[in-house]
Formats: C-alpha cells, sequence, structure tokens
C-alpha cells in the first residue's frame, strides 16, 4: 500500500469534501487534445489582469467571497484525483480552482486589511493586498474552464499568477521589519504576530500548492502526479540536503560538521519533494551552524547523526546534534523565537 505523507493543512475548515465540489462542476466530456507546453509566448493568450479602479463593488464582492469556507484537501484526496489523468479531470480541476481560488484570496485580503498597529496601512501591505483584489477579479472574470481551449488559457493564466506573486514573501517581511523598527526607535514592545504569519503562510502554500500541481500536470514527469513525486527514497533526499547545508555552512565557517545517517534507510513515501527538502535543510543547516559555533576552534567537528523511521503510520526523522540546545531560561522568556 502507498504511504502519503499527510503533514500540511491546506485549509482551516470545511463544509464540503473535494469529490463533491468537483462533481458540482458542471462539465461535459470533451474529447482529448494534445497537451501542449504552456509557456510558449503567444501559444495560449493570457487572461488581462483587471484595473481595481474600473471595477464596480469590489470590496463587497470581495467581502462576500470572505464569508464563504474554503474546501479542505488532502494529499491523499489529490493523488487519488489525478491518479489516472485524463482531459476531462484537468477540465474538472480548473473548474474546481476556478470556484476556489477567489475564496482563499479573498480570505486573506480580509485578514491584510484588518492588521493592527497601522501595519496594513503600509506600502507593502496594501501592494499585496490590491495583488490578491486583482487575481481574485481575474480568476472570476475569466469563463468557466470547461472546455479543451479554455482549461489551457485558465492554465496559462494561472502559470502568469505564480510569477507575479512570487514577491508576496519578501514584501510581508519587509513590511513587519519596517513596524519592528518604528515600534522599537518609540520604545513600544514588540509585537508577536508568529500567529497570523502562521496561518497567512500557510494559506499562500496551499494556494500555490494547487496552482503548481495542476500547471504541472501539464507537463508530467517519470514518478510524479503533478508537483507530487510517488516514491520518495527519504534518505536519498536527506543526503541532498545536507549536501546543500554542508556546502553554505562550509562557506561561512569554513568547516561543517560530518553527516551520518542510519536506521530505514531505503524508506519512502509519497510527497511533494521541495517542500519535503525545504524542511531538511533548515533543520539540517541550523544544526549545523548551532555545531560550527559551539566547538569553534575545534580540530574536528562532531558530527549531525540522523536516524529515519518507518513506523506503520508515519516515518520519522530524527536529527541529533551537539550544538549545546537551548536554554532553559531562554525558552522561559520566549527568546528562542527572536
Amino acid at each position: 500500500m502507498r504511504r502519503v505523507a499527510e503533514t500540511v493543512c491546506l485549509t482551516d475548515r470545511a463544509r464540503t469534501t473535494v469529490g463533491s465540489r468537483l462533481a458540482s462542476c458542471r462539465c461535459a466530456r470533451h474529447p482529448r487534445v494534445v497537451r501542449r507546453w504552456l509557456c510558449t509566448a503567444g501559444q495560449v493568450p493570457v487572461h488581462p489582469v483587471p484595473d481595481l479602479a474600473l471595477e464596480k463593488d469590489v470590496e463587497q464582492r470581495i467581502h462576500y467571497l470572505g464569508l464563504k469556507q474554503p474546501t479542505p484537501l488532502t494529499l491523499q484526496e489529490i493523488l487519488q484525483f489525478h491518479s489516472s489523468p485524463s482531459q476531462s479531470k484537468l477540465i474538472l480541476s480548473a473548474c474546481f480552482l476556478h470556484e476556489e481560488i477567489p475564496i482563499r484570496l479573498a480570505r486573506r485580503v480580509k485578514e491584510l486589511v484588518a492588521l493592527p498597529h497601522g501595519l496594513s496601512e503600509s506600502q507593502q501591505i496594501k501592494s499585496v493586498a490590491d495583488r490578491y483584489r486583482r487575481t481574485t477579479l481575474r480568476i472570476q472574470s475569466h469563463a468557466k474552464p470547461d472546455s479543451p481551449a479554455l482549461e489551457l488559457a485558465f492554465t496559462a493564466m494561472v502559470n502568469d499568477i505564480l510569477d507575479a506573486h512570487q514577491s508576496v514573501q519578501i514584501e510581508i517581511s519587509s513590511a513587519i521589519r519596517d513596524l519592528a523598527d518604528r515600534r522599537a526607535r518609540e520604545g513600544q514592545p514588540e509585537l508577536d504576530l508568529s500567529r497570523w504569519l502562521d496561518k497567512f503562510y500557510l494559506s499562500r502554500i496551499s494556494v500555490r500548492m494547487l496552482l503548481r500541481h495542476h500547471a504541472a500536470l501539464h507537463t508530467p514527469l517519470p514518478g510524479f502526479i503533478g508537483i507530487i513525486q510517488e516514491r520518495i527514497v527519504v534518505a536519498e533526499l536527506v543526503s541532498e540536503a545536507a549536501a546543500a547545508a554542508e556546502e553554505i555552512t562550509t562557506y561561512y565557517y569554513g568547516d561543517a560538521p560530518e553527516v551520518q545517517i542510519d536506521g530505514h534507510i531505503d524508506t519512502s513515501l509519497t510527497y511533494i519533494p521541495s517542500h519535503f527538502y525545504y524542511v531538511l535543510f533548515e533543520m539540517l543547516k541550523n544544526a549545523m551552524r548551532a555545531t560550527c559555533e559551539k566547538h569553534l576552534g575545534a580540530p574536528v567537528l562532531p558530527p549531525l547523526q540522523i536516524v529515519v523511521a518507518d513506523g506503520d503510520d508515519d516515518v520519522v526523522v530524527k536529527i541529533s546534534d551537539q550544538g549545546g540546545g537551548i536554554s532553559r531560561s531562554a525558552v522561559e522568556n520566549g527568546d528562542m523565537w527572536k
């Protein structure tokens, strides 16, 4: 039986299942068409970006959409739906995104404009909120992608949206840094926005994952269903992440600890490799940095020990280092998050 990692929560609440939402798209059957690369300039017309100044009742539309609950999806459901790809499933997927993505984006707009302490008035936050508004209206104004031609046009728009939203994370971070600097100059206490950031970025990850997955279905790779890899050998991905972390650690510290991998090294799972790799890389990079700083000047750095454990329901990757850990006082004072 195929193991599918289910560690990413894609939305906050649910009213319906993915099956009923996909089934609600009234898409007639269409003949198969040859899949084409959508990145070729001029091959598929891209739906234009709306001008907010010319749109009517923008805030009312955003408010109405923001009241709706997004549909929760698991990787298992996505995998099962696309396990046998076809043109009709591409159309159903596009119809689902046409309805679902505006709801998710509108909810983020409402959160952005409600940010406290003047953060919602910062130029960066306004820019992100306006981009989400334009994208919401752009998707809604696109014809329902219930034919092969409209689905291709919709996917071209999806790729364009992914490119247009790449800088959102940088803009949000810049706005928060500016606010923190201003409050520090004014002698005001620091703000804890971690809960809001967790919710915002989790939603951003889910939206981009859904869009990227649909686009990737047009350019299938061996061993993949969209962006989901059917068999990731965990130890191999750990080794790749460790090599990258070792390279950057050596660049800054002149050395890096050895990485020793043990346990069930042949264990595999089905997951999104880019997400798994990013988590591994960050953890290994932090462990290597702590080890280098703790043992600065030592002739030999103590190794990082990684154990891969294959359980009945989960795969566990345990990373152990000798970087000194976190002091009890830092945990009690909350300094570990600063």
